[in-house]
């Protein structure tokens, strides 16, 4: 149970918060068996492990979709960018703010045709 939770803790602090790297190294070096510090260090670093409780995937699952949410504001500046489109800082900020996936679908597929960033958001 230990290690499940340990395991959680390493991969919940590049997730969500830096600090939960401390309580990681904290429990690690508080385990003073050898063998159950390198079982724990493996599981960590593997990268198979499945979370287990609702808590944990609920999280996982929303980092996930902000990381999905940016990478489609990224996708839509860089079409826009690339097709020489100038990008005010207000429509910059409004773009990556966004965290309507469907929105932001819709954004990528339009940057493709609009004459001007006010186009996207008509």
């Amino acid at each position: 149970m230990a290690i499940m939770f340990c395991g959680f803790l390493v991969k919940f602090a590049y997730a969500f918060d830096r600090r939960a790297e401390l309580y990681a190294d904290v429990v690690l070096a508080a385990l003073r068996n050898k063998l159950a510090r390198s079982h724990l260090e493996a599981r960590m670093i593997d990268g198979k492990y499945e979370y287990q409780s609702s808590f944990a995937k609920k999280y996982v699952a929303e980092g996930e979709a902000r990381g999905e949410a940016r990478g489609e504001a990224k996708a839509v500046l860089a079409v826009l960018e690339t097709r020489g489109i100038m990008v005010p800082d207000g429509a910059r900020a409004r773009i990556e703010g966004c965290a309507d996936l469907s929105q932001l679908e819709k954004w990528v597929q339009l940057a493709v045709t609009v004459r001007s960033v006010d186009e996207l958001f008509d």
